[in-house]
């Protein structure tokens, strides 16, 4: 009698992994054949704008299998010579709206940054046609930099030092430069198309007030109305990083990390373009950098959320990458160019489907998936671009370009003039291409980029030069004295191994000879390996340290351990070993083993082998291969001489092969490294709960805050409080002593109501996120405790779960209120509980409960007794407090499904009065889906003595016609009469689309939450005794008959409309 439970915390991990998908080439000229039935039911898209970027995007779109038409507005020559399912088409920014409206448009996506401030998305949500792109007061994010550096420091996002100053405080910002102490970058405020931003070289004041005097100067046209106010930031240093992010005003899904090139010549010189030429995913921002980043992209979409302008298209972020960590710069309120051309060609989900759950609030429930590949894009601009340049010049050889293997022209500045193509802008074409590493990548870009031809055309000859000429950083493994790796020191030391950095050398030996030799070269480590050790363990010890160094490829030198299958996969593509022997032969033998097996086999020639390392063992692809002839007499120990003096040549070999990226993975897309690896990354910081994301501080200020709520709920038998090892529970001192008492348990969670909640908790103050959590702790409790009260128990105990990714305080404490008092309520004691605090495995803000019920009941009060059931007994309902806590997951796709109908997003609709909508009163939509479940165990106690009581049914997940027959005999059926449906069910009927009676009650509790079977002399009884309880919602609602072997419960007749 009695019963134990701790509540502790606990640490899981996740994992997130991606793959390679090779595009199509339909793609780029659109796809001509369609069956004409499924165009019936094809969705069709507007894109407007005329730019790269734009004829990007609506190559994505038309990709796709659920769109029929793209209509390019106005769209260029590019998009002109798609054909198939694109159309240009001659329609202003300004009447887009209306123009849609009329032709019953799925989507508009608009690019370019004017129309966006401008209105156009507000013009269209107006008229009620769904929009990728944020809404005027949204896109000030972009137009107005004062705002936006505001807005960052308003949200604590980690910005650059600045000041703000307008067009007639240009003395004051003459003598900010002089006096801020460090250098600076001057931005004009507004629009710019990319270009108004003048950097001075770093520590020239004077260059600097001369930037601010071309600013502000009364007869400088450069930069108009934008410069009218001016943003002076402090300059910083380092590689420069595009990262966009899809929105959908409270999501933000973050797209692979792109580098662009803004100069107009090589090195970085000449003036600022709108970009002329760009690479991803950039290897230059590391994992760790990128979810610093990622994180600030969703504080933006949130900070956006709680200040009335929810952020809904392609959020840009532009970051520093400084020795500090990742810098913003600024954001954009749309899709930069030309990134835009080698972002969007890797998206391997479907690009409509992504933007229309955008469009309709709904972006977390869809996946974002990306190719394992890189792309690169080369602009070919017009001669004398980005000043002044002529337009009508005559181009040739684009298809010859597009012809090429993965190689797409996207055309930024192009029109069609007869039957010729011709320029129209500075920024001509953007030529990209795809392949499965950076290189690759790169050589077809400029390949495509040789052949495009106009008069004065030119293009810059160094795009993703700075990646892929960055010195390599080599880090070394070994367990031996490491001879073969001489070559390369002495290679390193005279300059015949250039561009190459020996980073670290770490060995499992602490005597290995191998540390001693490399000491003066680079920092040397040994990392013991326990005997048993986990190798996965040991490995990202490892890894820890490789990191650290910032090694980019390992290579192995008398290693003389396997490897664990996640380190293999961490390194794949840039760990190469060195065997001694010519692979295959000989494989998985070591050191002198390996010669006397070639003496064994009577091989006349051995030698090396350097190869990739693979979870098969001496199996990877070989690089480099060198041999020597076995002559007679040889011994192991001479052959070994022999081919150690291979060795060192052969590392060199394979070095420049990897430095080049003509072997191995460097310039591939890499990996996401998993949570371990990314707390591994913290190098020589020591490794703890907390660092691992687990904090025992806050789980025990949990335990404090709740102990008082769970000490109100003690009944007669509880024992103890919260804190300890387990809750003891006495069942004598609860009056439920003696043989003839039954132990009744029951568990349950909310299910997929949380998701709503957590979003619901998004849209209001803390006032509401409270009465939310404490809403799910009702539910927590009434899923349980009504379970066990239905079969005549009265709930003694409770315990909770309650599981998350990081542990908000005030978030669990107010659920675990909600816990307390439908404890409370229901006539239990809250005993005890575990809270799970797992970084990896739940996502931001995520979390999950459970509940876990004890209750008692003697032999001769236990429900149902189907023994004395019979025809004609009554079935009475007692009315439920709204959904419940079932039926969640279609309640969500109803909620999409009705927003998309009524051209809103669900976060607007949830906030939206439930009356709007024909559900409820003046409640918002959310706190009447959200209502807490009813608690019927203060019911189930007001009827317990009545005589006739036969049974009774929580009717939960799969409504009544699912849930009554669990109470009933084999040989009886449940008549049940038709009762009126509350508003909130009609409602929910309609925005399923009309969903049949029968569908609706084994889903919903569709209003009743509770069914007696009482004898139908004992009805009347039963009755008052509710009434006397003062339990409302009670009504007729059937009888049981004899079963001929249909369904256990029909509903005879249509459902009324309250």
């Amino acid at each position: 009698s009695q019963i134990c439970c701790p509540r502790i915390a606990t640490l899981q991990r996740g994992t997130r992994t991606a793959q390679l998908s090779k595009s199509l080439s339909g793609a780029k000229r659109g796809a001509r054949a369609h069956n004409s039935t499924a165009l019936k039911t094809m969705a069709s898209v507007v894109v407007v704008g005329s730019g790269g970027r734009e004829h990007a995007i609506v190559t994505a779109l038309a990709a796709s299998p659920k769109v029929a038409t793209v209509f390019a507005a106005p769209g260029n020559g590019g998009t002109e010579a798609m054909g198939g399912k694109v159309q240009n088409v001659d329609v202003k920014p300004k009447d887009v709206a209306a123009w849609a409206a009329a032709r019953g448009i799925a989507l508009v996506v608009v690019g370019p940054e004017q129309p966006l401030v401008d209105g156009v998305c507000d013009e269209c949500a107006e008229k009620g046609i769904p929009a990728f792109g944020p809404s005027a007061l949204a896109a000030e994010i972009e137009a107005s930099k004062a705002w936006s550096k505001a807005f960052m420091n308003r949200h604590g996002l980690k910005t650059a030092a600045f000041e703000t100053f307008k067009r007639e405080e240009g003395d004051k910002a003459r003598d900010y430069v002089k006096t801020c102490g460090h250098s600076v970058v001057v931005k004009a405020s507004g629009l710019a198309a990319g270009k108004g931003v003048l950097v001075p070289p770093p520590n020239d004041v004077e260059k600097a007030l001369e930037a601010v005097d071309e600013m502000f100067h009364p007869t400088n046209k450069a930069f108009g109305a934008a410069g009218d106010v001016v943003v002076i930031e402090q300059l910083l240093t380092g590689p420069e990083i595009s990262l966009f992010a899809f929105c959908d005003g409270t999501t933000a899904r973050c797209m692979l990390p792109a580098q662009d090139h803004k100069r107009a010549h090589d090195g970085d010189r000449g003036p600022n373009t709108g970009g002329m030429g760009a690479y991803a995913p950039s290897p230059q921002i590391s994992e760790a950098e990128l979810k610093v980043a990622e994180r600030i992209m969703q504080e933006a979409v949130t900070g956006l959320k709680k200040e009335g302008r929810p952020f809904v298209g392609c959020l840009y972020g532009g970051f520093m990458l400084t020795p500090d960590g990742p810098y913003l710069l600024e954001f954009n309120a749309r899709f930069g160019d030309p990134e835009t051309q080698v972002v969007l060609p890797l998206l391997k989900s479907d690009c409509f489907e992504v933007m229309s759950a955008c469009a309709a609030g709904t972006l977390d429930q869809v996946d974002v998936e990306w190719r394992d590949a890189c792309a690169c894009t080369v602009v070919v601009a017009a001669g004398g671009y980005p000043n002044k340049y002529e337009k009508g010049l005559v181009m040739s050889g684009v298809d010859d370009a597009d012809s090429l293997p993965g190689v797409t022209v996207y055309h930024a500045g192009t029109k069609t003039k007869g039957d010729q193509l011709v320029t129209s802008g500075g920024r001509v074409v953007a030529v990209s291409c795809i392949a499965p590493e950076l290189k690759g990548a790169v050589r077809g870009a400029y390949a495509g980029a040789a052949r495009v031809r106009f008069s004065g055309a030119f293009h810059r000859g160094d795009i993703a030069r700075r990646c892929l000429d960055a010195p390599l950083k080599v880090g070394v493994l070994g367990s031996t004295r490491g001879t073969s790796l001489q070559a390369v020191l002495d290679a390193l030391s005279g300059g015949t191994l250039k561009n190459v950095e020996l980073a670290c050398v770490l060995s499992n030996k602490k005597d290995s000879g191998l540390l001693d030799r490399c000491r003066s070269y680079c920092p040397v480590h040994h990392i013991p390996a326990k005997k048993g050790e986990d190798r996965a363990l040991y490995d990202s010890k490892l890894t820890s340290k490789l990191l650290e160094h910032g090694v980019e490829v390992i290579l192995c030198v008398g290693w003389m351990r396997i490897f664990s299958k996640e380190f293999c996969q961490a390194w794949r593509g840039r760990c190469v070993n060195v065997h001694p022997s010519l692979l295959p032969s000989h494989g998985g033998l070591m050191d002198l083993d390996v010669h006397a097996s070639v003496l064994k086999s009577g091989d006349s020639e051995t030698g090396c082998t350097v190869h990739l390392v693979t979870e098969d063992v001496d199996g990877g692809t070989v690089l480099v291969q060198k041999s020597v002839s076995v002559e007679k007499g040889d011994t192991p120990e001479t052959l070994k001489a022999k081919v150690q003096a291979l060795e060192g040549p052969s590392l060199i070999a394979a070095v420049e092969a990897l430095r080049d990226g003509d072997a191995g993975a460097r310039f591939a897309p890499r990996p996401r490294i998993t949570e371990e690896e990314e707390v591994i990354q913290s190098g020589s910081v020591p490794l703890t709960y907390a660092a691992a994301g687990v904090s025992i501080d806050a789980g025990n200020a949990l335990v404090e805050r709740i102990k008082p709520l769970a000490k109100a709920t003690t009944i007669p038998g509880c024992e103890g409080s919260l804190g300890g090892f387990g809750s003891v529970f006495d069942l004598e001192k609860a009056g439920f002593g003696g043989p003839d008492v039954l132990l009744v348990s029951g568990t349950d969670g909310v299910g997929t109501k949380l998701r709503l909640a957590q979003r619901a908790s998004l849209i209001g103050d803390t006032r509401t996120k409270a009465e939310i959590a404490r809403g799910l702790g009702i539910d927590l409790v009434a899923m349980c405790a009504n379970d066990i009260a239905t079969m005549g128990a009265q709930p003694l105990f409770f315990l909770d779960y309650y599981a998350t990714g990081a542990l908000d305080v005030d978030a669990c404490a107010c659920l675990v209120e909600g816990v307390a008092d439908g404890c409370a309520k229901s006539g239990c004691a809250l005993s005890g509980g575990e809270t799970a605090e797992m970084p990896g495995l739940y996502g931001a803000g995520d979390f999950d409960v459970a509940g876990f019920c004890v209750g008692a009941v003697r032999k001769r009060d236990l429900l149902p007794r189907t023994s004395s059931m019979q025809a004609g007994d009554v079935l009475i309902g007692v009315s439920s407090s709204g959904v419940h806590a079932n039926g969640f997951s279609l309640v969500r796709k109803a909620l999409a499904k009705f927003a998309k109908q009524q051209n809103t997003s669900i976060s607007a609709l949830l906030d939206a009065p439930a009356s709007s909508v024909g559900a409820g009163g003046d409640e918002t939509l959310a706190s009447v889906l959200l209502a807490p479940t009813r608690l019927y165990a203060s019911t189930m106690g007001a009827v317990r003595q009545v005589p006739g009581l036969r049974g009774a049914a929580h009717i939960t997940g799969g409504g009544l016609t699912e849930n009554l027959p669990r109470v009933l005999p084999d040989h009886l059926m449940a008549k049940v009469t038709p009762w009126a449906l509350p508003p909130l069910f009609e409602w929910l009927r309609r925005a399923c689309g009309g969903l049949p009676d029968d569908e609706l009650v084994r889903t919903f509790n569709a209003g009743i939450g509770l069914v007696f079977v009482v004898a139908a002399s004992d009805a009347a009884a039963l009755k008052k005794a509710l009434s006397d309880a003062n339990e409302g919602g009670v009504c007729d609602l059937g009888v049981l008959a004899a079963r001929g072997g249909g369904p256990a419960c029909v509903v005879e007749g249509k459902l009324r409309s309250s």
